[in-house]
């Protein structure tokens, strides 16, 4: 089984949790700020409607693209391609640099992963460019020898992550990730 690093998957949680925090902007008001809202106004004279979306936070943008990384991530692992270009999209930094070594082991190994990861991101602290997010990670993958198909290992497992998302140029990406070794005990979905 190709399992990742302890720093990768920390690394991935902080890129996800960073996109969908990062989308933040302006707003309030008293519905729940951590979700986009759609407000209808009608036109006095003419009739028509106007819909405005309210900008995400940087929070719920962070969010966003911390999930969206490990999208990103599992799609490289299967076939592994260490280039791909939506890599650097989603990941920056040493997330960067762990998850490409991660990707490349597994071509080097002659395997490649399917898998999925379960977030339960949290918010720790939050500026307009980089938001910090801790995850109880649910991973399950299952990795296959890629000459033959054949199915190597397989496995589920649990992490306490530590998750750094930042706004680069208007990005918000995974920049790095940890381990923490302190267990712990998903939310139920």
């Amino acid at each position: 089984m190709m399992r990742r690093p302890r720093a990768l998957a920390t690394g991935i949680t902080v890129v996800l949790t960073v996109v969908l925090l990062g989308m933040a902007g302006c707003g309030g008001g008293d519905d729940d700020s951590s979700a986009p809202t759609t407000e209808a106004e009608t036109g006095a004279s003419d009739g028509d409607a106007t819909t405005t979306t309210a900008a995400l936070t940087p929070e719920e943008q962070a969010m966003a693209a911390y999930r969206t990384a490990y999208d990103t991530y599992f799609k490289a692992l299967n076939p592994p391609n260490p280039q791909s270009p939506d890599l650097p999209t989603v990941f920056s930094g040493e997330a960067l640099s762990t998850i490409i070594d991660t990707v490349f082991r597994a071509k080097n190994e002659g395997v490649y992963v399917v898998g999925s990861l379960e977030t339960h991101p949290a918010v720790v602290s939050s500026t307009v460019d980089e938001v910090i997010l801790t995850d109880c990670q649910v991973e399950t993958n299952q990795t296959f020898d890629a000459a033959t198909n054949q199915p190597k290992d397989s496995g589920t497992y649990t992490y306490n992550s530590r998750i750094t998302v930042r706004n680069a140029d208007g990005a918000w990406k995974v920049a790095a990730f940890e381990q923490v070794e302190e267990p712990c005990t998903p939310a139920p979905s």
